[in-house]
């Protein structure tokens, strides 16, 4: 319900400052305004599906290891997550994960083995990079008019950005809380060994 919410405000606000802005300003219809804005709509949907299946099928396996530095998360930005209440909202957050890589991430169902916790802390890398993927080229939809750009594509790149940055924010807090229980498995695996 919060990403409908999120969608539906940035399109009316696209179409109010099309309507009010650039229709006297530039001097195009309101129907234009409407058509332009639906069009960036279904355009933005497809960016964020070919990232997805870019990211997905295109990448090395190798890109989604947990252990790459480039995927560490700094005490500094846990403790970020924490005060923004990451912890309140997260579930709130649509979880495609099920439905595109038959892999859920909204719990973890088996903590004590490693093999499935590399494979939740890989999911959570496909996720993050996915979102960045389409929160950046989601600009690309000022091209479709670039009359009314500022008016209509704005709002709605806006609008996909924070659509994309969230689920970005829940994959990162999860991740070292994932990387400890790992850890924590492999110390007890030591143990045993022992």
């Amino acid at each position: 319900m919060l990403y409908i919410s999120i969608i539906f405000v940035f399109t009316v606000i696209s179409v109010l400052l099309g309507v009010f802005v650039g229709v006297p300003f530039v001097g195009i219809t309101e129907s234009r305004v409407f058509a332009i804005t639906m069009i960036s709509l279904a355009v933005l949907l497809l960016i964020d599906t070919v990232c997805a299946l870019f990211v997905r099928y295109c990448l090395p396996k190798k890109a989604f290891n947990p252990f790459l530095k480039i995927y560490k998360v700094a005490k500094g930005e846990r403790k970020f997550y924490e005060k923004i209440g990451v912890r309140k909202w997260k579930d709130r957050i649509p979880e495609a994960g099920q439905l595109f890589a038959n892999f859920g991430k909204s719990e973890i169902l088996d903590t004590s083995n490693n093999e499935y916790i590399y494979k939740f802390m890989s999911e959570t890398i496909y996720a993050e990079l996915m979102h960045w993927l389409s929160a950046l080229i989601s600009v690309f939809i000022i091209f479709i008019d670039l009359s009314i750009a500022l008016y209509v594509a704005l709002p709605l790149i806006v609008g996909n950005v924070i659509l994309n940055i969230l689920p970005v924010i829940v994959q990162r807090y999860n991740r070292p809380k994932l990387m400890v229980l790992y850890q924590r498995n492999e110390r007890l695996l030591k143990k045993k060994e022992e």
